[in-house]
């Protein structure tokens, strides 16, 4: 019997189903760090925010004991019986050296030429448009670029918006992404500006 079938459940819906915690579960399904982990409970809450799967994800505080008895309150998740069936799910079958990034802009890129080839809309990777370089052109009329971590330094934010008022100011769409996003808000937000 799987030690997780046995876990300590906490908090409940409105509907009173009990919720079980992310931190009491985590190593159990072969996570050796949280954050890896909250990567793909993220992966999980983007599934359901957009109507892909259903399940309950609420982000909590849980007290822990940290080095000589002090406590200290960390991040934790609950999931109802359906959400814990999709984290399940996907900590078998996207498992990437015992780590889950979030998405990362290859992958999200590849996903994404896939789309466009079966819907028939042309796709520009790495677009030269006047003097910058975009990640994506769809089109020929929208722009799209991918905010991983390095976009958040001040030099990156004003280069950012460099090209996205260049963009605009020749009447074109811009759409940004950043690591948090799944290719479902990707495909929603394209299928609204296309």
């Amino acid at each position: 019997m799987h030690r997780w079938l046995i876990i300590i459940l906490t908090g409940a819906t409105p509907d009173g189903a009990t919720m079980i915690s992310a931190r009491s579960i985590y190593k159990d399904l072969g996570y050796k760090q949280w954050r890896c982990f909250e990567g793909l409970i993220k992966r999980a809450i983007n599934l359901i925010k957009n109507g892909i799967e259903k399940g309950i994800i609420k982000e909590t505080k849980k007290e822990t004991l940290i080095g000589s008895g002090a406590k200290r309150k960390v991040k934790d998740y609950l999931f109802n019986n359906d959400a814990f069936n999709l984290i399940e799910r996907l900590s078998n079958g996207y498992k990437l050296n015992n780590c889950y990034s979030i998405r990362n802009e290859t992958v999200l890129l590849g996903l994404l030429k896939k789309y466009c080839k079966k819907k028939g809309i042309k796709v520009n990777f790495q677009y030269s448009f006047g003097t910058f370089l975009y990640d994506c052109c769809l089109n020929h009329k929208i722009f799209i670029e991918f905010d991983e971590p390095h976009h958040k330094n001040k030099k990156q934010k004003n280069i950012d918006n460099r090209k996205d008022k260049y963009v605009k100011s020749q009447g074109y769409k811009i759409l940004r992404f950043n690591l948090d996003n799944d290719i479902v808000d990707l495909i929603l937000e394209v299928e609204k500006n296309i």
